[in-house]
């Protein structure tokens, strides 16, 4: 959370354009998968394929372009001065993309169709899989724009990672490290990683002042991994602390 309602209010806001913005690029990728035939995935997924990464690369660009102008508001409301110098995310890196296109893709409707499920239902876990792996590298061009203008800004201190709703194991363990600021050592904390997976809607915001308090949820994470985690660390604190987070749920 920020160090005022106004700023906590634009964060909320900024929340709200990522969610519409990933329900967009999710419907797009709903409307463009019937080009897959299941039946001749070889020829069909090549053109889904352009469809998908032409759109992704749209949606994208959006994504920062929120981001942009969610820093620069933020960080006034904030009451820091001087010019923001905001470090726009990098194009999509398409290797990447198509990678992780072609595995959640044609890999997963194969993979099913060997297990024995229907053409339809090969296609549609092929659909799911495929739209949270796009909503996820779309949501980045955000989250890179962000992390990328915080670590230039000598004003900002770190920034936060910030779940909504009930997050799962994951993004609490992620979310109860608070604050991860640019001048101290993390000392290799597993939480201190900025990852997400996929339909992930975790954001993150900027820290300019000490006295930022932490959301309510992260501040939940935080004591369950100090009450779960004593005496172990690396695989086994968050073994610890996923096995404590869902008997607290």
């Amino acid at each position: 959370m920020a160090t005022n309602l106004s700023s906590e209010r634009i964060s909320s806001a900024y929340a709200q354009v990522l969610v519409a913005l990933r329900a967009v690029a999710i419907r797009d990728v709903t409307r463009l998968w019937p080009l897959l035939r299941v039946a001749d995935l070889d020829q069909s997924w090549p053109p889904l394929q352009a469809a998908l990464e032409a759109m992704v690369s749209s949606r994208r660009g959006q994504v920062a372009v929120a981001a942009r102008g969610y820093l620069a508001d933020f960080r006034r409301r904030e009451g820091v001065r001087g010019r923001l110098k905001v470090v726009p995310a990098d194009g999509v890196n398409l290797d990447a993309l198509r990678t992780s296109l072609r595995v959640t893709g044609p890999v997963t409707v194969r993979r099913n169709l060997s297990a024995g499920a229907s053409p339809s239902l090969a296609s549609e876990r092929g659909l799911v899989a495929v739209s949270g792996s796009v909503a996820r590298i779309v949501l980045n061009g955000g989250r890179k724009t962000i992390l990328d203008t915080v670590a230039a800004d000598r004003r900002a201190l770190g920034w936060m990672r910030v779940a909504k709703g009930d997050p799962c194991a994951f993004c609490a363990m992620l979310t109860s490290r608070g604050p991860v600021y640019k001048n101290r050592a993390t000392a290799g904390d597993p939480r201190d990683h900025p990852r997400f997976h996929d339909f992930c809607a975790c954001t993150i915001e900027p820290v300019y002042s000490a006295d930022t308090q932490w959301p309510d949820a992260s501040l939940k994470a935080e004591r369950i991994w100090a009450q779960s985690t004593g005496g172990v660390s690396g695989k086994d604190a968050i073994a610890a602390f996923r096995v404590a987070y869902g008997a607290a749920h």
